[in-house]
């Protein structure tokens, strides 16, 4: 999963921002398109291959929790549902691109905003997704190999940081779909 969000998703997105506006081409498509498609997909196949996989190895079954749940089975079921989330998401995008309409068709901006969104939606889940994973890994440590156990009251410096810089990136995040959203309504009013 972390390949597939930290290596693929993250190059494709940067290339779909960033390279728009560029005039090269590769195999008589837009650079940023050339990157953009493979780059996702490599990234849809390698979340997949990873999500069913976990899947196999629980048994097939979803970790639950009730009140009384430990810190860890709590965290566990979070990046559980985060993660058929985030995956669900992709595979809408996958379903969306193999479906777009042509650049001049009418409802080309409503393509454009669903990919938008569910893209954003997909990438911060991701975030949230791979946060918690350094949580439970935090947590699962066991006393007597030298980590800390569940108990000790000090935080590993690795867990803040992580907070803090995903925190970061999702309230980036908001910033710039709130400066988005407000920039289509001035352009195209949405009456």
């Amino acid at each position: 999963m972390m390949c597939a969000w930290w290596i693929f998703g993250s190059t494709a997105i940067l290339s779909a921002r960033y390279l728009k506006g560029a005039e090269s081409t590769c195999c008589m498509a837009p650079l940023w398109w050339a990157l953009h498609r493979p780059l996702m997909l490599m990234a849809f196949v390698c979340a997949t291959v990873a999500f069913f996989f976990i899947y196999y190895i629980s048994g097939w079954r979803v970790r639950t929790c009730n009140v009384a749940c430990t810190t860890d089975d709590y965290l566990g079921q979070l990046h559980a549902i985060i993660g058929t989330v985030t995956w669900s998401l992709m595979a809408f995008q996958v379903l969306l691109g193999a479906i777009r309409t042509s650049v001049d068709h009418p409802i080309r901006p409503l393509f454009n905003w669903l990919h938008w969104m569910c893209g954003s939606s997909a990438w911060i889940c991701a975030l949230t997704f791979i946060a918690t994973v350094f949580i439970c890994e935090y947590f699962h440590r066991k006393p007597g190999q030298g980590e800390k156990s569940a108990s000790d009251s000090s935080l590993s410096p690795v867990v803040p940081l992580v907070i803090v810089c995903n925190l970061l990136v999702a309230i980036a995040a908001v910033a710039v779909i709130t400066w988005m959203l407000v920039q289509a309504y001035e352009k195209y009013g949405f009456t």
